[in-house]
């Protein structure tokens, strides 16, 4: 047995009703000067101190390493701070690339790590700062 429906004369569907109100957003959004979302991959993490702690405020650069190919007018850089809970997050294009994560914070020593990106798996990390000598806790 076969299904079928009647349509209306006006020959609109909800296919089409949808496909318009997309094509509308994209429109609108290349108008105003906006970019379509690009596929990414997410660099996060959250930055202890040597005693466990988590590091609120502390300044994560994250900057494509030179032997990236891809690079798209020149190596790529990004800039974060950590949250009140010692956490960053930052989306980098996806594609195979590397990235240099540099931490630093008031009365520790820098911290940094590379960050190889291949596919469109999401990266973790765990960053611990070591205090520098003669800084005490706050």
């Amino acid at each position: 047995m076969v299904s079928t429906k009647k349509r209306s004369g006006s020959g609109v569907t909800r296919r089409g009703i949808l496909l318009g109100l997309a094509t509308a957003a994209a429109v609108a959004a290349l108008a105003s000067g906006q970019r379509l979302r690009e596929p990414s991959v997410l660099i996060a993490g959250t930055v202890f101190d040597g005693a466990g702690f988590r590091v609120s405020g502390a300044r994560v650069r994250l900057e494509q390493c030179s032997r990236s190919k891809g690079s798209r007018g020149g190596r790529q850089r990004y800039e974060v701070r950590t949250d009140s809970m010692g956490e960053f997050a930052v989306r980098v294009p996806r594609g195979p690339a590397c990235y240099r994560v540099l931490v630093e914070a008031k009365g520790h020593v820098p911290a940094e790590v590379q960050v190889d990106v291949a596919g469109e798996e999401d990266h973790e990390l765990t960053i611990r700062l070591s205090r520098e000598t003669g800084s005490k806790e706050e």
